[in-house]
């Protein structure tokens, strides 16, 4: 039975992960569990792949654009994409707005006497005259849709690429858009206590990934934007989260339990011959009516003709499940994944020692610079490094 549960806050997060490989699935997984309305950028998917979002949580639903177009021949490894991943639970119809932009994703969200209009952008870098005119083009683009809904909230996120605090021209060009539609950037908030969201080597720190919204939001129902600073995260950029006072309600249920179940394609010569021998051992042991077998009629109504059909049918199915149960190897629980090879002896030790200092520098205020800034950047940098060599040596490993 659903019931309506009601809530006050709804927890946005904006994430630049530069691709969707195991491991980072694995942390946007963990980001999910923590947040109601997920805006990605750069997944890296064609549009062929872009229903895998919706398999990284059955707590919620995506609507995604690909940052290239099918026919086109890639160089090097695929680039860009933007996504908007929303609870299910949550009690808000969702509508895709469709903008004809391969950096920008779109979605109207309703609820009860009110709606907002949540925009994921990822916008290009300012090196020359012509990323300048592209930054523009899409500001315009953002602002025809939100033009076309003049009585929604705007929540704007994403990788904007641009430093408020740097005199850049694309700077510049966001300003003045906030200015001619009221919209302001989250990080000017008094509830606002970042301090990056991206980083180059954990030596060079940057604004670039911003929350902007509408006047009224921005005045009233801020209660507070953060960042992630987690060991896990292998992108150069960290999540950026907002939580935004509205009045929505969950939409309560039970989660579908989910049991591993025989797998048959794993199967070996030797497991089916213990099977088949398992399985004929157990159907000597069922009940066979002969009176029902031998019966002639192909109308028959005798009940216990139909009573003793079931119970033999019951009886070879348990048969048959028990006998795969005792003798098949067992697929794995939806949503769970083997660990890396080598995870014991290579990575995790390095992953304690990088999680240890980066407590330590957490506790001395998130320096930039210093001894313990050093030490907390080299040893994230040898526990991500030590990922990607496993993952590179994963057949020698498992050798």
């Amino acid at each position: 039975m659903m019931t309506n549960l009601p809530c006050n806050m709804v927890r946005f997060a904006s994430y630049n992960s530069r691709g969707l490989n195991v491991n980072k699935q694995s942390y946007l997984r963990s980001v999910l569990a923590d947040c109601d309305i997920l805006l990605l950028q750069e997944h890296w998917l064609s549009e062929e792949q872009l229903n895998s979002l919706n398999t990284l949580s059955t707590d919620h639903m995506s609507v995604a654009v690909s940052g290239f177009e099918n026919d086109r021949v890639l160089s090097g490894r695929p680039y860009g994409g933007c996504a908007i991943l929303w609870r299910k639970a949550l009690f808000l119809t969702a509508t895709p707005i469709f903008t004809h932009s391969r950096r920008i994703c779109a979605m109207l969200f309703k609820g009860n006497g009110f709606s907002f209009l949540c925009i994921c952008v990822y916008i290009p870098f300012e090196k020359d005259s012509n990323s300048v005119d592209e930054f523009q083009r899409q500001l315009s683009i953002i602002d025809s849709v939100v033009s076309q809904h003049p009585n929604s909230h705007v929540i704007l996120g994403g990788d904007f690429n641009v430093d408020l605090s740097r005199n850049w021209s694309n700077t510049r060009l966001l300003n003045d858009y906030c200015r001619q539609t009221c919209t302001f950037p989250v990080f000017r908030h008094e509830h606002s206590t970042v301090d990056y969201t991206h980083h180059f080597n954990m030596k060079y720190f940057y604004n670039i990934d911003h929350f902007i919204v509408s006047e009224q939001l921005c005045q009233a129902e801020i209660l507070k934007q953060f960042v992630l600073h987690d060991v896990d995260n292998t992108s150069d950029h960290d999540p950026l989260c907002i939580h935004v006072a509205m009045d929505v309600a969950y939409i309560g249920f039970c989660q579908r339990a989910t049991r591993p179940s025989p797998s048959w394609v794993k199967a070996t010569y030797m497991h089916i011959a213990a099977y088949k021998e398992t399985l004929h051992t157990r159907i000597k042991d069922t009940v066979l009516s002969y009176s029902a077998i031998l019966c002639k009629d192909v109308c028959c109504t005798n009940i216990e003709h139909i009573d003793s059909l079931n119970v033999y049918a019951s009886q070879i199915a348990t048969a048959c499940l028990s006998s795969a149960n005792d003798t098949i190897t067992f697929s794995r629980c939806r949503g769970t994944r083997a660990c890396i090879p080598g995870w014991t002896e290579f990575i995790d030790p390095l992953r304690n020692n990088s999680l240890f200092w980066h407590r330590m520098w957490v506790d001395c205020g998130r320096p930039r610079n210093g001894i313990v800034a050093e030490v907390m950047r080299k040893t994230r940098a040898q526990y991500h490094a030590a990922i990607r060599k496993a993952r590179r040596e994963e057949d020698n490993i498992v050798k």
